[in-house]
């Protein structure tokens, strides 16, 4: 799901981590991990020398697809929605629980 041939770069207890922090959605663990790998290398330019063409900037845009790939397959997030009444609030007052387990 990440690419990775060796451990160099993300170790497995890392992996684990991005795991356990997405509750265990592989495909959520991997989206980030893509969108990680997409800044790595979100700076590299295209040049030409020599007569040939060096095109660096795609690996940024496939990484970031690999990303949108692995989010549309992750497990939908569920939230918390309550209801109150607007005469409890003042006019420049907001309502979120914060919950979204």
């Amino acid at each position: 799901m990440i690419d990775e041939p060796t451990d160099e770069t993300y170790l497995n207890t890392d992996l684990e981590g991005y795991i356990d922090r997405a509750d265990d959605d592989l495909h959520a663990a991997a989206a980030v991990i893509w969108d990680e790998k997409a800044a790595t290398v979100a700076g590299d330019f295209d040049f030409t020398a020599d007569g040939g063409t060096l095109v660096r900037s795609q690996r940024a845009r496939q990484y970031t697809q690999m990303a949108e790939h692995h989010r549309k397959l992750q497990r939908p997030r569920r939230g918390k929605m309550h209801q109150i009444d607007d005469d409890d609030l003042e006019a420049d007052e907001w309502y979120w629980t914060g919950d979204t387990n």
